[in-house]
Formats: structure tokens, sequence, C-alpha cells
């Protein structure tokens, strides 16, 4: 890891597999590459706190995407997925900063694209992907709503035709992250608030800091909705969602 940093310049790295090593070889070897760059960048493919405190800044996301995955089948209400969210925030560091993500290498190749998991809710998950604390991340093919399931032990190719326009669809998500700081990832960004609904179906939240405030509103169900949020009146079509500035 020295050499490439030292002679190549890499900024960062995922590691596979973290959470099968030791949490002190991470944080004693993490800590001796920073003495080389201070600006490195960690990714751990684990979900674990005790890996975060010290030596990676990021971790896999793996408990949201599972349970974004049933709010799209409808195996998740609201309310399970708040109090996930709220496990979260009590489990892990403020500066972690937590993957999310729709699909990735294992996903799509064991348990299905996201197509198959998720249904019409793809976009919806996308967005919401893009806007929860945390970084949103984009997987081989995601950008140009790649169907099919990838080989994982030899070599697959991916149809970069675009016919739905997905890779609009992503850059548009990414210059609004780009344009709103309350977006970015712990610490810049902002901490999540929880704001009733009168919809079971219905997540709405709000992030704010001191330059910066939006407010996201997600219908989970397959049907058309009509909420009252703190005074205001929201319609949503089926797995739709708003993103008020």
């Amino acid at each position: 890891m020295k050499f490439w940093i030292e002679e190549y310049g890499i900024d960062g790295y995922r590691c596979d597999v973290a959470w099968g090593v030791p949490v002190d070889f991470w944080d004693e070897e993490f800590a001796r590459l920073r003495e080389i760059r201070e600006d490195l960048f960690f990714l751990a493919e684990a979900e674990d706190p005790a890996l975060v405190i010290d030596a990676f800044d990021a971790y896999y996301g793996w408990e949201t995407h599972h349970a974004m995955n049933k709010l799209a089948k409808g195996e998740m209400d609201v309310a399970g997925f708040t109090a996930l969210l709220k496990d979260h925030a009590e489990r892990f560091p403020t500066d972690a900063i937590q993957l999310n993500f729709i699909t990735n290498h294992d996903e799509n190749s064991w348990n299905g694209t996201e197509f198959e998991r998720m249904g019409g809710a793809v976009k919806q998950m996308a967005a919401l992907s893009f806007v929860l604390p945390g970084m949103p991340m984009l997987y081989t093919g995601q950008e140009v709503g790649l169907s099919k399931r990838l080989e994982f032990f030899i070599k697959d190719t991916v149809n970069w035709e675009d016919p739905e326009n997905y890779s609009l669809f992503y850059r548009n998500l990414i210059a609004m992250r780009d344009a709103h700081p309350a977006m970015y990832a712990p610490a810049a960004g902002a901490p999540i608030k929880i704001l009733q609904t009168d919809s079971e179906n219905v997540l709405a939240f709000r992030r704010s800091n001191n330059i910066d405030s939006f407010t996201a509103i997600f219908n989970f169900s397959s049907e058309p909705v009509t909420v009252q949020i703190e005074g205001l009146s929201y319609n949503l079509e089926g797995y739709g969602y708003k993103i008020v500035f």
C-alpha cells in the first residue's frame, strides 16, 4: 500500500472483507500510511462501528441497502426504516461515512439487478441513496440502466446503450448533490431530522446546516398519495418522491 501511495499517488483504498481482519491491524497500518499522506481515504467493505473509529473513513451500508429492498417490496414500513436510521445514528461515529447503494458487484451477481429486486422503485431508491446521510455509490452499468447480472468470476461486458437515458437521471442527481452542502457526507453535511406525516407509507425528513437546507419526501407505496407535512400538502405518485429546497 505504501508503494502505490509513494510511487503512483494513490489517494485511497477499498478494503475487501474488512470485517475479516482484526481492527487493530487496520488501526496501526492506516496510522502509518497517514504519516505519508494525511488525506488518504479508506473504505471498508464491512459494516462495523469499530472499523470507523480510527481506521476507515467510510463503510458499506449493508443494513440500509437491505432495508431499501424490503421497502421496494412492501416488506418494511416507514416506521421500521426510521428505526434503522435512528439505530445507525446511535451506533456509528458522527463523522463515519455510510456508503449508500442500490446495487454492487455482490448484489448484482447473486441477488439480482436493482430492477429485479426493486421493480418500479428503482429511481426512487437511487434518489434516496443520494439524499440520506452518507455517500452514494454507482456500480458499473448502473448509470445506463444495466438490466442483466454480470458474471462474477469471468470477464463480462456491459452494454453501454442507454435507451431510457439513465445517465441524465444520475447526472441530475449528482448535480443536485454538488449544489447543496446539506447533502454532503459527514462532517460537512447535515444530520437528518425525521418529520411527522399523516401517512404510514411516506417518509419525510429534513437536513439543515448553517448554509443549506432541504426536505425530502418519499412515497414507498405503489399508489399515489396526498400527504400533509407541517401544514403543507404534497401530491406524490406511486414510488414518487420530492426534494424541496
